[in-house]
Parts: structure tokens; C-alpha cells; sequence
């Protein structure tokens, strides 16, 4: 077999009264019949010395061969010195190669988790074409720029290592063959994220979650609606909105609503305009950022005056309806909010809904898996009332499917087509979708919506999908979803709620 040309090199030491007058280096592959003589070089003629050093040249059959070196004195005397030397054993030109990646054959190179302890596994694939590998050498960083030995000398294909606290390890494997190659590996990173609690659970509704008003009291001053703020939000930014919506009939009405923090500071203040025509309903919506010093109360709470213009027969209406809605990712915490529901009525109300709402039948599931439905009614002799739709889900992948039976439609405003099914992209994170519609009614429409949440859940930065399934030692996750149609007068809302094990 033809390889590459060796050059062999070797000394021959002797020793020798008479000087030497000719040298030859015979040799021969083991199973080859004849030798080749080499003559030996020789500085001078005759040579007196003790040793010579000998270059084989362009030898390039691999095999096992025998060696013969004669020399020749000029006294006539001949001694020979058998040997060997190997073909085949050349030093390679080729270095080693080596790569890393994670156990669980994720692909991204730089991973994260939040949970107490990561742990993880790196697979180490080293090869040399010669099969001649030293040394695998794994290093690690905090830093991807300075690293230290981790493990000195791998003799197994992977290693195993995990992350406690917040920061990031980096990882790559330095390989040493016998002719000192040397060569590294691409580098693989871990990021152990601060665990981030959901705004949602840093809060609770003791009481006055919700404050019904519907007569002034003898001593008109604040209504007041709570959200109780635990000790773990303190120093945390809360995303909040305020929600309030206004209406009014025959009456004069001076109402201010304000937000007071944890330390009884007052966050933001609104005053009800009191310019509004009678039977139109007004909104305003005020965004706040608020970062707790301390744990306690924050407060809701609207001035209780009131003063109907005209005769206590004639019909007055005075409402205000104020949320304090409290948000995670931009979706709203369920069950968590301080809200006023403040209305004085003489006679009756002067704004009708769009439409008049009859329930059928509603299933909000909270079971496994489960989807939920509703089933409603609308009557009434309306075209193109402007209505909005939405879909939270928590997390996103939610689904919403609606069926409408009857002479009206429901529309979606931005191409006219009927808003059959709604579905949201998975991504892990919580989600809103608004989609404007028309809804039209001649007579009586029958709808159903079906609502299913995310089947998909974010676990240690990837995406995953659920079942199911409990299996064995499986992870129970919620997830959560709610659709809602709301105009000005009237809001109609499904949730779901579902879990799936991963």
C-alpha cells in the first residue's frame, strides 16, 4: 500500500582500530526476497571516527522491514549489525477533532432555565484520524473569556455538570494527540435567569374586592376598594391600568377617582367630567407604573356626591364603573383588581344595550384538556354595531371558534369577512388579541363560542407541547384563555381553564 514517503534516520556508534573504508545500509520488508543496499556516506576515505548518522530516503512501501548495516575497515575486516524499522508509523499530518453538544440534542448553543438547579449533560465527540488521541482536556468559564480546567482528562464521551445561582457557564474541550496536536471545540453556554414571579402572585383580594353603590349614603365621602400587596412586592414594578367608564342622565355630579399606594401616596387621580350628553357613555383608560416600598393596601377609591337636576319623577341615572386592573406581560391577573360598581338610579336607565343578551347554556371548564362553550342569544334591529373582540391567553396558543346562526353576522371591520375562528401563535409568553367586528341583528342571531387554551408551554426557555396524560412523574401546568365580545353597554366573556402534563 502506497503512503506518503518516510525518510528513515538513524545513528550507527562503533568502534575500530583501522579506519573504516566503506559502509552499506541492506534492507529489505520482511517478506520481500532481495535487500537494497544504501551505500553509506562517508565524510572522508579512509574515515576515522566512532560514528555515522544515516538517512533512508523516500521509503514508501508501508510494512515490517529487516535492516543490515555493514561496514568495511581498511584492514580488510568486515562487521554487519542486523535491526528493524516499521513503515507506516510515519507521524500523520491530519490533527483531531472534536465538538460539543447537550445530551438532549437541543440545537441552540446558549441555553437558560430559572428553576432552583440546572442540571445538564454535554456529549463530547473527539476523534483523530492516526487514533492516536492524549487527552481530552474540559474547560469552563463565567465569563466565555478566561477559562479554567474543569476536568483534566475525560475518558468518557460526555460529562455532566449544573448551575445554582444566577449567571452563566460556558463549556469547551481542548484534545491532544501524541504528535501534539492540539485543537477546541465550539463553546456551549448555560444561563441559570432569575426566577421571574408573575406580578399576579404577589396579590390578593382580602375584601372590598368590589364596591356595589346604589343610593348615596347621609354623609356623602369615599367609597373605597382594595388589593392587598404582599411583603415578596416590594421594590417589584407593577404594570396597572385604570378602567373607568361614566354615564350620566339628567344630573349634575362632581366624582374624582383616585389610586393610593402601600404608603397611603397618592398614586394618580381622574375627575369625571361632568360635560357628558345625557344617555352617552364615556371611557377613559389611565396606565400606571407603580414599584411598592412596602407591603399593605392599594387603594381605589371615588368621592360619593350627587345631585339630580329635576324632579324626583322624572327618570335620572348617574353610573361610574372604575377598575383597577392589574397586569402580567400586558394580560390582566384573574380574580385581582379593586373595582366600583357606583350607580344611582331615579326611574330607569336612559341607555339601552345594542342588543338585548338571553344565555343558553355556558360550560367554563377548569378540567383537563377541556374546551369551554357558550351559547347566547341576540335580538334586536341593528346593523354594523361597532364591537371588539378579544383573546387572552395565558400563555398564548389560545383558540377560539365561533358559530353564528340566524339573520345577522358578526364581522371583522378590517375585510368584512365573518370572524369564524381565532387562533393565536404559541410562544410561551401571554398574549392579546383585539380584532374590531361589526355585529348585525335583524330580528335574532344564535351564537356559540368555543374556547380552548394553549396546548403549548414554555419549560426551561424552550417550547414544549402538553398532553393529557398524567404519566408518570410528569409536570402539571395551567393554562388559561378567555374570549370576550364588549361594546360600550354590554361585554360577554368565556374562560377556560385546562391542565396539561409535560
Amino acid at each position: 500500500m502506497a503512503i506518503a514517503k518516510c525518510n528513515i534516520t538513524f545513528d550507527v556508534n562503533y568502534t575500530s582500530s583501522s579506519p573504516l573504508t566503506k559502509a552499506i545500509a541492506s534492507y529489505k520488508i520482511h517478506s520481500a526476497g532481495s535487500y537494497t543496499d544504501f551505500p553509506i556516506p562517508l565524510p572522508s576515505v579512509p574515515y576515522v571516527g566512532s560514528s555515522l548518522s544515516v538517512t533512508l530516503p523516500d521509503i514508501q512501501i508501508q510494512g515490517d522491514y529487516h535492516l543490515i548495516i555493514t561496514l568495511t575497515t581498511e584492514d580488510g575486516t568486515v562487521e554487519t549489525k542486523e535491526s528493524s524499522f516499521k513503515i507506516g508509523n510515519c507521524p500523520g499530518r491530519n490533527p483531531p477533532t472534536v465538538s460539543l453538544r447537550w445530551n438532549d440534542g437541543v440545537v441552540n448553543p446558549d441555553r437558560s432555565c430559572t428553576q432552583s438547579v440546572c442540571s445538564y449533560t454535554i456529549d463530547v465527540n473527539a476523534a483523530d484520524p492516526d487514533n492516536d488521541i492524549t487527552n481530552i482536556r474540559i474547560q469552563k468559564s463565567a465569563d466565555g473569556s478566561t477559562w479554567n480546567t474543569f476536568i483534566a482528562n475525560l475518558t468518557t464521551s460526555s460529562f455532566s455538570d449544573s448551575i445554582t445561582t444566577d449567571g452563566r457557564n460556558y463549556y469547551r474541550a481542548v484534545v491532544t494527540d501524541a504528535k501534539n496536536h492540539s485543537v477546541i471545540s465550539n463553546t456551549l453556554s448555560y444561563h441559570k435567569e432569575k426566577a421571574e414571579v408573575p406580578v399576579c402572585e404577589h396579590l390578593s383580594n382580602v375584601k372590598d374586592v368590589r364596591i356595589n353603590i346604589t343610593e348615596l349614603s347621609p354623609s356623602p365621602g369615599w367609597v373605597t376598594a382594595t388589593v392587598d400587596v404582599a411583603q415578596s412586592a416590594v421594590g417589584i414594578p407593577m404594570n396597572l391600568s385604570q378602567e373607568i367608564y361614566y354615564r350620566r342622565c339628567n344630573d349634575i355630579f362632581n366624582n374624582t377617582v383616585e389610586v393610593l399606594g402601600t404608603d397611603n401616596e397618592l398614586l394618580q387621580t381622574f375627575k369625571i367630567p361632568n360635560d357628558l350628553p345625557d344617555g352617552i357613555t364615556g371611557h377613559q383608560s389611565l396606565p400606571l407604573v407603580y414599584t411598592p416600598t412596602r407591603a399593605g393596601q392599594i387603594r381605589l377609591r371615588i368621592s360619593e356626591y350627587s345631585s339630580f337636576t329635576t324632579s324626583e319623577k322624572t327618570p335620572a341615572h348617574l353610573h361610574i364603573d372604575s377598575q383597577l386592573l392589574f397586569l402580567d406581560k400586558e394580560i390582566e391577573c384573574r380574580r385581582i383588581s379593586a373595582e366600583h360598581n357606583f350607580s344611582i338610579y331615579r326611574g330607569t336607565d336612559c341607555t339601552e344595550s345594542e342588543f338585548i343578551y338571553t344565555e343558553i347554556a355556558r360550560d367554563d371548564s377548569s378540567d383537563k384538556c377541556n374546551q369551554s362553550k357558550l351559547s347566547f342569544t341576540l335580538e334586536g334591529d341593528k346593523s354594523d354595531v361597532p364591537m371588539i373582540f378579544y383573546l387572552d391567553g395565558n400563555p398564548s396558543g389560545a383558540t377560539a371558534s365561533i358559530y353564528v346562526e340566524g339573520d345577522g353576522s358578526i364581522l371583522k371591520q378590517s375585510n368584512l369577512t365573518p370572524l369564524n375562528m381565532v387562533r393565536q401563535t404559541p410562544d410561551g409568553d401571554p398574549q392579546r388579541t383585539e380584532i374590531p367586528v361589526f355585529v348585525t341583528v335583524k330580528g335574532k342571531i344564535t351564537v356559540d363560542i368555543i374556547l380552548d387554551a394553549s396546548q403549548y408551554v414554555r419549560v426551561n426557555g424552550d417550547l414544549s407541547p402538553g398532553t393529557c396524560d398524567t404519566g408518570n412523574g410528569n409536570n402539571s401546568y395551567i393554562q388559561n384563555a378567555s374570549a370576550e365580545i364588549r361594546s360600550t353597554s354590554m361585554s360577554i366573556l368565556l374562560n377556560n381553564t385546562k391542565t396539561i402534563y409535560i
